[in-house]
């Protein structure tokens, strides 16, 4: 295969081979280049590198570890809020945030952190958020009944906690099914995650005392070893697990030895101290850390100087980001380079970022060393135009030198995908990564983890490029598993907009046209917060951003249809929405007396697309068209009963074109009968005003005008006299009257 068929995605270019489409999707992407570039740069850490993630959990956890250090000023609480609230739908009641957990983890981190910054009063809609968490808290606990999987029970544990922020108070027939099934998980469960759960939902409940508090302290004692707590009897100590168990014991009044869990919380600092913060999970350690401290009023100068240096450099406007990583980084660069963003990085300071270790494997700083970090590393410096500050041929060297074994489809995906961005695919053993690919087949498709047992649509595409971009592949079988993607996602197995990204990197690759309907299910509609959004997303929306066409409709009336960018083969309906028609005309009415006239869709140059209402057309290339419009007004020339009845008639009534010019006129301008003569005096308008003397008047038309003929009535000389005579003798007759009157008295 030749490598042009699949370019550098940072000068990705739809081609003009793909074929026509015929479904009627409007497969249009709601964000600009600007949104998305903007989103990303919000990842960039103080260092110069990026954090994949910035969201509630992670702003949870940063703003939590930094007020148990009493380190977080008004100005920064304030952030906070608003960054929670932005992306709060109080028409909906919950949080909007993408994220890769359940809705509960969104619910929880959102009411802590606003009742931290002291805005729970603020929550818009604050009844239909408690319903949804209270169905979401029952959700939990009925998937633990059936399921007696602790992680339902630990999510149900963090909704509850909510619900009690939030002054919720559950009736005693709820309390009552509730205790029932966390008195059974207290026996059926020995881990210190289930014991603290079932310890918060009581508490949450005000029925702490309901418990079996003698089988929770028997427990807790088996977990307590050499003065610190396990997670489980078969496990290890970790920061959470003494947290939850120093809860635990202040609850029931347990005795610990302070001294040991502080020390090794404080060694726990002093590592993270020496070594940074690596990944995202170090945050959530970290919190731990923090929160253990303050539980035993141990947050001493040194603790809170760690803490604080640890996080502070990860806080921006309001959101906590993750610490800085090889693929984050790689991710944002490729993203600003694919929309032309480029400009926003600090180049200088990121390049600084990297290191080669003596064995040629390049990684950031205090980051692991490996061979997909190497592929990436090399990627981004490519990228930036930085390679030369590292040994290329001695990374080479060092990647063909290691055997990789992944277990994950990712995995190889990134390695792959790393060099390919460097132009170095060909550097490596490509039957070493073919057959480590191989291994993670099931069926027609592919699994993300190893040792799943079910397909994968996102793993299934991912194993297509890496096919792809090692430019080695059976046709059949790549096609088949294209085919096997489209069957996936139209019998509604889960893939989100990354999917969607690689799917269309895969049509493009091919030079084929992508389903509409694949598109239509994949792409975002605008539920998507981008500021809360991951790096992986950010990249998915860069990457449909790239491989759409920009369409400008432009219309002075609002019609429904708008401007945006349009996958390729999107059949673009073009339409008015609600119209009127007469006489073969097409208008929206503005008012009784103005509308607008559809003069037809015209393209940028001039040209008439359509004088249709609407229209189909698809979308293969960049398009800027008008609606245009021309506006009427309707002029009423109005004549007096009295002269309709003897047959005068008047023209010039109906709609014109503003601008045009109207032209109206009377049949007669003198009208006789046996007693009265009508004689025409002019055109006057509505407020009286003569506008032409003349039978036949011509005017421009700029507004909605009401005309009346104007009439002077003139009697016959006859009708005079006998008036004059009847006057008379009514005189004659009243004076005869009054003076027979007088002589009676």
């Amino acid at each position: 295969m030749n490598r042009s068929i699949l370019p550098c995605l940072f000068t990705v270019l739809l081609t003009a081979s793909l074929l026509a489409s015929s479904a009627p999707y409007n497969n249009s992407l709601a964000f600009t280049a600007e949104d998305i570039a903007e989103a990303i740069m919000m990842h960039m850490n103080s260092d110069g590198g990026f954090g994949l993630r910035r969201n509630l959990e992670t702003t949870f956890y940063g703003a939590m570890a930094l007020y148990y250090a009493n380190s977080l000023s008004e100005k920064e609480l304030r952030e906070i809020s608003d960054f929670v609230f932005k992306h709060y739908s109080c028409e909906e009641g919950h949080f909007t945030y993408r994220q890769g957990y359940w809705l509960s983890f969104n619910y929880y981190y959102a009411v802590q952190l606003l009742n931290l910054t002291g805005k729970l009063e603020d929550i818009p809609n604050k009844e239909l958020l408690i319903e949804n968490i209270k169905e979401e808290f029952l959700s939990n606990l009925k998937e633990y009944r059936s399921s007696e999987d602790s992680v339902y029970l630990r999510d149900a544990a963090e909704l509850a906690t909510a619900l009690f922020i939030l002054g919720y108070e559950f009736s005693d027939e709820e309390k009552g099914e509730i205790l029932k099934t966390i008195g059974e998980a207290l026996e059926q469960k020995d881990d210190i995650h289930s014991l603290y759960a079932v310890i918060v939902i009581a508490q949450a409940l005000g029925a702490l005392e309901k418990l079996n508090l003698s089988t929770v302290r028997e427990k807790l004692q088996r977990l307590y070893v050499n003065n610190l707590f396990l997670e489980s009897p078969r496990s290890d100590y970790s920061c959470v697990s003494n947290f939850k168990g120093v809860y635990i014991a202040k609850v029931l009044n347990f005795t610990i030895s302070k001294s040991s869990i502080v020390k090794f919380i404080k060694d726990e600092l002093r590592y993270r101290w020496t070594t940074s913060l690596r990944e995202p999970w170090d945050m959530v350690d970290l919190y731990y850390c923090a929160r253990t401290l303050g539980e035993l009023e141990a947050m001493d100068a040194e603790a809170k100087e760690k803490i604080v240096s640890l996080l502070k450099p990860l806080y921006r406007n309001g959101g906590f980001n993750t610490p800085s990583s090889v693929l984050g980084t790689f991710l944002a660069v490729y993203s600003l380079k694919l929309l032309n963003k480029i400009d926003s990085l600090n180049i200088e300071k990121l390049s600084k970022l990297y290191v080669q270790d003596e064995y040629g494997l390049i990684s950031l700083k205090d980051r692991d060393f490996d061979t997909v970090s190497t592929a990436l590393s090399l990627g981004t410096l490519i990228a930036i135009g930085e390679e030369e500050t590292m040994d290329v041929n001695k990374a080479l060297k060092a990647l063909k030198t290691l055997k990789y074994t992944p277990e994950f489809t990712e995995d190889l995906f990134f390695l792959v995908w790393g060099l390919n961005e460097s132009n170095l695919v060909n550097n490596i053993d490509k039957n070493d990564i073919l057959n480590q690919l191989e291994k993670f087949r099931i069926g027609k498709a592919y699994r993300y983890y190893l040792y799943e047992e079910e397909p994968s649509v996102v793993a299934t595409l991912m194993a297509v490029l890496v096919k792809l971009m090692m430019g080695s592949y059976d046709k059949n079988d790549v096609y088949g598993l294209l085919s096997e993607v489209e069957e996936m996602i139209i019998s509604g197995m889960y893939a989100d907009e990354w999917g969607l990204a690689l799917y269309l990197w895969i049509c493009r690759a091919l030079g084929i046209k992508p389903d509409p309907l694949i598109v239509s299910r994949l792409l975002p509609r605008g539920f998507l917060v981008l500021e809360g959004a991951d790096l992986f997303t950010l990249t998915a929306l860069s990457i449909i951003w790239k491989n759409s066409i920009p369409v400008s409709i432009e219309s002075e009336i609002p019609i429904p249809v708008k401007s945006g960018r349009y996958i390729y083969g999107t059949k673009l309906t073009l339409t008015l929405g609600i119209y009127s028609e007469e006489n073969e005309v097409i208008y929206l009415p503005q008012n009784s007396t103005t509308r607008v006239k559809f003069l037809g869709w015209y393209f940028h140059n001039g040209t008439m697309l359509s004088a249709e209402p609407e229209i189909e057309l698809e979308v293969t290339e960049p398009l800027s068209i008008e609606a245009r419009w021309k506006t009427q007004y309707y002029i009423n020339v109005v004549l007096p009963d009295e002269l309709k009845n003897l047959g005068v008639t008047v023209e010039g009534s109906g709609w014109y074109d503003e601008g045009s010019e109207a032209k109206i006129s009377v049949s007669n301008t003198v009208v006789e009968t046996s007693i009265a003569r009508y004689v025409f005096t002019g055109w006057v308008d509505e407020n009286g005003e003569i506008l032409s003397k003349q039978p036949s008047f011509s005017f421009t038309v700029g507004k909605p005008m009401t005309i009346r003929a104007a009439w002077k009535k003139e009697y016959s000389s006859l009708v005079i006299i006998t008036i004059l005579g009847l006057v008379a003798l009514i005189a004659i007759a009243s004076i005869l009257l009054y003076k027979r009157r007088k002589a009676k008295k």
